[in-house]
C-alpha cells in the first residue's frame, strides 16, 4: 500500500525531473502491430504509461525520470498510429479498440523483465485504453486513470 501511495504522490508530481537514460524498447502486440516504448529504471514494480490521443511517450518525460528515480521501472509507450508507433499514419476506429493490445504488449515486458506487478497510468484516451487493458489482462494489478471519458474514440470506460 505504501508503494501505490508513493507512485499517486508521484502522479501529483509531474514535471519535477527529467528524463536522463531512457531506451528505447521495440514490441509487438498480440496482432502483430510494431510498437516503440521508452524504459528507464528498474526494480520489482513496473509502470506503464499510456498517453492522450495524439500524443506519444515524450508527453510522460518529466515523471519517467521521477517514477524511475524512485524505484520504478517504467515503460512510457507509444501508442499504434502515434509518436514511433507508426505506421499507421492515423488510427482508425479498429486501432482505437485493439489498443489495449498494446497495454497488454508493455506489461508483458515489464513482467518477462523483471517486475513483480505493473501499474497502467493512462492519461484521457490512455485512461480508458487502460481500463479496457486491466478488465481482460490478470497481469496488471492497478490503473490510475488522470481525465478519463466516457468515450475516447470508441473506447469505453464504462465498458
Amino acid at each position: 500500500m505504501i508503494g501505490l501511495r508513493v507512485l499517486a504522490l508521484a502522479v501529483c508530481a509531474m514535471g519535477l525531473a527529467n528524463v536522463a537514460d531512457a531506451a528505447d524498447v521495440q514490441l509487438k502486440a498480440a496482432d502483430g502491430t510494431r510498437l516503440l516504448a521508452q524504459r528507464e529504471g528498474s526494480g520489482a514494480t513496473g509502470v506503464v504509461l499510456v498517453h492522450a490521443d495524439g500524443g506519444s511517450s515524450a508527453d510522460w518525460k518529466s515523471f519517467v525520470g521521477r517514477l524511475s528515480s524512485n524505484g520504478y521501472h517504467v515503460l512510457a509507450l507509444d501508442l499504434r498510429g502515434h509518436g514511433g508507433s507508426k505506421p499507421p499514419a492515423s488510427a482508425s476506429p479498429a486501432d482505437y479498440l485493439a489498443m489495449e493490445q498494446d497495454v497488454d504488449a508493455a506489461t508483458a515486458w515489464l513482467r518477462k523483465n523483471g517486475a513483480e506487478s505493473v501499474t497502467v497510468i493512462g492519461a484521457s484516451l490512455g485512461a480508458n485504453v487502460a481500463l479496457a487493458a486491466a478488465g481482460g489482462n490478470d497481469q496488471i494489478d492497478s490503473v490510475v486513470m488522470i481525465s478519463p471519458t466516457l468515450t475516447a474514440n470508441g473506447v469505453e470506460a464504462s465498458a
